[in-house]
């Protein structure tokens, strides 16, 4: 089915598509990898495939570069099947009044412990990745039954901040009902989200960023007016970058350049 797919959307798109396959041998055999040889590509392939997921059930989302994708695997490789599908499930079950008990009150006391020493932050919606245009874009697609779960799929989190997998998909589930936060990106440090209905006051803002420091609590600084700034940043913002240093030991570690241009804009 996901074969079948690709090839129509291939004709939609044009030849922009550089290669497809497995995301590797003996891992993720599920998890399909597209290489797309432009950014614009990959975010029409995006599209397209999201558009048909009430038929299909194949779920996109943009993993990134080359170091990306190897880092994915390397994650992947870590995990058998069976322990994968019983973190989803325990994701699944996990209410959001365990899952902030799970996360830590304590970070609802004061949000100046936050990230202590952090002087900046990823602005919602731009897009941390250095895009080269000879560099190819992967796409990953899965069968899923709802795109909150895709984390769990490619064996995201649990490293220094980051949340366990089942944390993730608890709380992305949680964002999907407030928001209609919907996964459009996991790269080897971050989650992209597209918003169907985004926040349009203070007061709705300040209410999901209390939930969503403790998520990602290396996301902001922990100055009154950053998180000022990061409040009027979510307003009306229909895509946030979310990220945890990437201190995992075994993943890649290389240097994310922001680059200021909105996804699908």
């Amino acid at each position: 089915m996901i074969q079948e797919m690709i090839n129509k959307i291939r004709k939609k798109i044009g030849n922009q598509v550089i290669s497809i396959g497995p995301i590797g041998e003996g891992i993720g055999d599920d998890i399909f990898v597209v290489a797309l040889n432009t950014f614009q590509a990959a975010d029409a392939f995006w599209y397209e495939c999201r558009s048909n997921f009430s038929q299909t059930h194949v779920w996109p989302v943009v993993l990134g570069m080359y170091e990306d994708l190897e880092c994915h695997r390397l994650r992947l490789s870590r995990y058998s099947r069976l322990e994968m599908n019983q973190a989803i499930a325990k994701g699944m079950m996990l209410t959001i009044a365990e899952w902030r008990g799970a996360r830590g009150i304590e970070f609802y006391e004061d949000f100046i412990l936050m990230s202590p020493g952090v002087e900046s932050y990823c602005v919602p919606g731009d897009f941390p990745i250095e895009i080269v245009d000879y560099d190819p874009i992967y796409v990953a697609l899965m069968k899923v039954p709802y795109p909150w779960i895709v984390p769990g799929m490619l064996a995201f989190g649990g490293w220094g901040n980051s949340p366990r997998i089942d944390q993730h998909i608890a709380y992305l589930r949680e964002l999907h009902r407030l928001v209609g936060a919907e996964v459009f990106a996991v790269t080897c440090s971050g989650i992209g989200l597209r918003l169907e209905y985004p926040p349009r006051d203070l007061v709705r803002v300040k209410e999901i960023a209390r939930d969503l420091f403790l998520y990602t609590p290396d996301y902001i600084a922990g100055t009154k007016q950053m998180r000022e700034q990061f409040y009027d940043d979510l307003l009306e913002m229909p895509y946030w970058w979310l990220f945890w240093d990437c201190n995992d030991p075994g993943a890649f570690r290389y240097e994310i350049m922001p680059v200021y241009s909105k996804w699908g804009s």
